[in-house]
């Protein structure tokens, strides 16, 4: 990771705290989570897991449809607002491995303290 992707991280955070999301791509990224949670019967194994949880969260005849209305439910008031609350960019936490000298040339246009 370089600079420039750290940057552009910070940039999105920033972008969702600050602006909607658009519908269309709350929309696309709503059906891409639909599709997975289709995917998580395709197995007896994915299918016996999803019946457990779904007994432990309580009624498991509920379960699944509650899952799928709070999918589609999601606004981007929502979003922005979670965004807001949880993602703080003053707050970012880098960890990285490697040769420090090395490590310092890639990170140095983005502020990060060094531990």
């Amino acid at each position: 990771m370089c600079s420039s992707d750290l940057a552009a991280i910070v940039d999105e955070i920033e972008r969702l705290r600050a602006e909607l999301v658009p519908a269309a791509e709350l929309e696309r990224v709503q059906r891409r989570l639909l599709g997975a949670e289709l995917r998580r019967f395709q197995s007896i194994l994915d299918l016996g897991g999803a019946l457990c949880q779904a007994t432990l969260d309580g009624e498991p005849a509920l379960h699944f449809e509650a899952r799928r209305r709070g999918i589609a439910a999601v606004e981007p008031e929502e979003l922005r607002e979670l965004a807001r609350r949880h993602l703080h960019p003053e707050r970012l936490t880098v960890v990285a491995a490697g040769p420090a000298a090395a490590l310092q040339t890639r990170l140095s246009a983005v502020s990060v303290s060094r531990t």
